[in-house]
């Protein structure tokens, strides 16, 4: 597919589990991203990608910067804060704020269940 059959893409979350499958799937599909965090080092190298930041959710004036040119924005949810709302609002603000048309919200729920609990079985 050639990028002109796509809107560039941002995905936060990139250098997790979650945020990483997203990225290397929309680079599998040909989608333009910029990949936003707080760690470009980290980031992994796609084709079709841009690193952006470093970006935390809370620092509206870097999530501005690096949401610039996005038509779409697929946050992942990061650590836990203490201020996660405050902090996904300001992201969200950001996106709103440079023209961002769309925006979906992975929670970071997507972790793997604990394993079952085993009863003891007892004679009797």
């Amino acid at each position: 597919m050639s990028d002109k059959n796509h809107a560039t893409v941002a995905v936060t979350g990139v250098t997790g589990a979650l945020g990483s499958r997203i990225a290397a799937r929309l680079a599998d599909h040909g989608v333009p991203q910029l990949l936003v965090g707080r760690s470009p080092d980290r980031m992994p190298e796609l084709p079709g990608a841009q690193r952006r930041g470093p970006a935390a959710y809370a620092d509206a004036a870097d999530m501005r910067r690096a949401l610039e040119g996005a038509s779409t924005l697929i946050m992942v949810s990061g650590h836990r804060t203490g201020r996660r709302l405050e902090e996904h609002a300001t992201a969200v603000e950001a996106a709103i704020a440079v023209g961002v048309a769309g925006s979906c919200m992975c929670p970071s729920s997507a972790r793997r269940p604990p394993p079952p609990t085993s009863t003891p079985v007892t004679s009797g």
